[in-house]
């Protein structure tokens, strides 16, 4: 095995190509696209080839812990069970005494209200949300609250949740077209919206690995707010890897 300090971990699915075992980054929700020349191409270009330890047939997405040597990734332990990447992460909302039971269904006129008020920017974002205890939430952020909770309350009353926003709409419109402009640059290959355990409305972006520069890039948003899964991870932590009764990921806020 490496020294610590090299030691890394990698998130994708596994792929057999003559015989070989390579892991590529995911692209998509599906795990088995058709296999065009096009994306054999793709696999050998942008995957990595697993050398050094038996690699059992799975299907999935996995997870492998070793180093790196060119394409090549050394394999010193494998995980297949509750691996997480960008497109499995959907993390459950948490439960609220503001909440209902039937999911929100607001009229035609106070439907158009709320589009009016996003338009406007009273509100940065609306979401009827199912909680993890399958009661209904109405999470609406808006950087002054209580300047719309009585119009808002009138429709959804105790199934409303106001939050002030850490973040607003136009950040989370830059940070996408910042992402969108240097795909290529930072090997950005997916661009997902999302919540989170809050319900607050979230940018996720899966990358070949976090650089210094992302990294810097990162910082001059609100913490949170950006969640980049990177197909490489340093990872020292073995105990982490080999406890399968937590999700392993690669998930980094900054």
């Amino acid at each position: 095995m490496t020294t610590k300090e090299h030691r890394l971990s990698v998130i994708g699915v596994l792929v057999e190509l003559d015989g070989e075992y390579w892991i590529v980054q995911r692209t998509s929700h599906g795990e088995a696209p058709v296999r065009t020349i096009e994306w054999l191409s793709t696999v050998r270009r942008h995957g990595l080839r697993l050398v050094g330890a038996r690699l059992p047939a799975g299907s999935g997405v996995i997870a492998a812990l070793g180093s790196l040597s060119g394409s090549d990734f050394r394999v010193a332990a494998l995980r297949h069970h509750r691996v997480e990447d960008v497109f499995d992460r959907s993390p459950s909302l948490r439960s609220s005494k503001r909440s209902s039971v039937q999911r929100p269904d607001p009229d035609v006129r106070s439907a158009a209200r709320e589009a009016e008020m996003l338009e406007s920017g009273e509100i940065d974002s609306r979401r009827y949300l199912r909680a993890e205890d399958g009661r209904w939430r109405v999470i609406i952020s808006a950087a002054d609250p209580e300047s719309v909770r009585p119009r808002l309350e009138r429709v959804h009353g105790s199934a409303l949740t106001l939050i002030a926003s850490p973040w607003s709409r136009a950040d989370l419109d830059r940070a996408r077209e910042d992402l969108g402009a240097r795909r290529i640059e930072w090997q950005v290959v997916a661009l997902l919206d999302g919540t989170d355990e809050d319900g607050l409305s979230v940018i996720r972006a899966a990358v070949r690995s976090v650089t210094p520069e992302i990294s810097t890039w990162l910082r001059g948003f609100s913490r949170g707010m950006i969640e980049l899964h990177p197909f490489l991870h340093p990872n020292a932590d073995t105990g982490a890897f080999a406890d399968e009764s937590a999700l392993y990921s690669h998930r980094f806020t900054g």
